[in-house]
């Protein structure tokens, strides 16, 4: 169809899809009365029934003219001539007398046509072309004027031109009730489609306002609290000149503002996976988890935790880097802070390969574990699972959703005491229509 529609319309990115099959629609009546006239006039110069061939030869140029006018753009244009033209026509065979029946039906066809080449916009001109299709019809049943001379046709020619004239009318009402189920069709899924799209809209804002309100009572709990501290923490120290004590405060002071900075970093996380568009590009795996990992190569106990790499330099993938780093920086970070130190060897896996069209990676820990029952929660906004958690309890959260943007999926396996494993899989290569997640 996007073919026909190209040969017949030509560029058609600026119509809408009803108005593209109306176009379609008058381009194929064009062609239709352009075939049938070409019958008539070789049948007629053959068999020489009808001598009056000059209207045929001036509503040929008229619907070549009409096509090229159609294909221009002019749809308007077009489909007024079209059918003034065409009605024009019919009354010229039709006001022959005696009356030959045949034509009569074509006044039918074009009022079926007025109805389905105009849409609701141009109803005016619809019902004005059904008007004057019914006003030639009884012009030329009732009255005298006669454009032609009289002519004589035996009974069997005038019956089997009346076959052929209904096949040709039964043809055209095929093809207008077949555009007008077609639209009908597109018109009901593209309402559907609106529909759903408006439900998963409202879901998505619900779920929006759910979280701002979830986002505000924690985010400034947890900015609140760190700074509290912090002043209350310069209020002790301005009572105190013991360089012991002082030393101790601020200590305590820089681990509230680490940890106040860990809580901006969420916020800042969250607000780019919510708000940026996603930037395709070439990553490579490795170079991303080594960063991760150089980034908290200075964390408290870090460098006791050993670390175990299995993943080939050349496992690349299509993605969005800001969000894929999100993912990896979290996942890492989180293996390194909740390890178990009191083990005698804290360890961290990070393994990485591609399986057929996805990369799969895989950060597993022998750290403290995570209960059963905190499973399904820990990817929830703001929970915390451990009494270590020093965030706000956006990091899980944070990467389930950018992995769902990016068209991935991830799975937690965790033991309390024993460690846990995340594996993250993800499409090499990043559809913007087809996200799997």
């Amino acid at each position: 169809m996007q073919k026909v529609s190209a040969l017949l319309l030509g560029d058609t990115h600026k119509l809408s899809l009803s108005d593209q099959k109306r176009a379609l629609l008058t381009a194929l009546s064009i062609m239709i009365w352009i075939v049938m006239v070409l019958y008539y006039v070789i049948t007629n110069l053959i068999v020489k029934h009808n001598p009056f061939l000059i209207p045929y030869f001036i509503f040929l140029g008229v619907m070549i003219a009409c096509f090229w006018l159609n294909r221009s753009g002019f749809h308007s244009m077009a489909k007024t001539i079209l059918l003034l033209s065409g009605n024009l026509l019919i009354f010229t065979y039709t006001s022959v007398k005696p009356i030959i029946p045949g034509p009569f039906q074509y006044y039918i066809a074009n009022c079926i046509i007025a109805l389905a080449v105009f849409g609701l916009e141009e109803r005016g001109k619809a019902f004005f072309f059904v008007g004057f299709s019914i006003f030639l019809l009884l012009f030329a049943r009732y009255g005298t004027v006669s454009l032609l001379p009289s002519v004589i046709l035996s009974p069997e020619y005038m019956m089997e031109t009346f076959f052929k004239n209904l096949l040709v009318v039964c043809g055209f009402s095929v093809l207008v009730v077949y555009f007008l189920v077609s639209v009908n069709t597109s018109t009901e899924n593209s309402l559907r489609n609106q529909e759903l799209e408006t439900q998963k809209k409202n879901l998505e804002l619900l779920k929006t306002n759910a979280e701002l309100d979830r986002f505000i009572y924690s985010t400034s709990h947890d900015l609140r609290a760190p700074l509290s501290s912090v002043l209350g923490l310069i209020n002790l120290a301005d009572l105190s000149n013991d360089p012991e004590e002082l030393k101790q405060y601020h200590n305590m002071m820089r681990e509230r503002i680490d940890k106040l900075d860990e809580v901006l970093k969420e916020i800042l996380d969250y607000s780019k996976n919510t708000k940026a568009e996603i930037i395709i590009q070439r990553v490579n795996i490795h170079t991303l988890i080594q960063q991760a990992l150089n980034d908290v190569q200075y964390s408290l106990g870090a460098e006791r935790i050993k670390i175990n790499l299995d993943i080939p330099t050349n496992v690349e993938m299509n993605t969005d880097i800001m969000r894929l780093c999100i993912i990896l920086n979290n996942l890492v970070s989180n293996a390194i802070k909740y390890s178990d130190h009191t083990k005698t060897t804290p360890m961290v896996c990070i393994a990485a390969k591609q399986i057929d069209n996805n990369v799969v990676i895989r950060i597993e820990d022998n750290g403290e574990g995570i209960e059963p029952h905190h499973h399904e929660k820990i990817f929830s906004m703001f929970y915390r699972a451990s009494t270590k958690s020093s965030g706000s309890g956006l990091g899980l959260y944070l990467v389930k959703e950018a992995i769902e943007k990016l068209g991935g999926v991830i799975q937690v396996t965790s033991e309390k005491g024993k460690g846990s494993t995340f594996t993250v899989t993800m499409p090499c290569k990043y559809s913007f229509n087809q996200p799997v997640g």
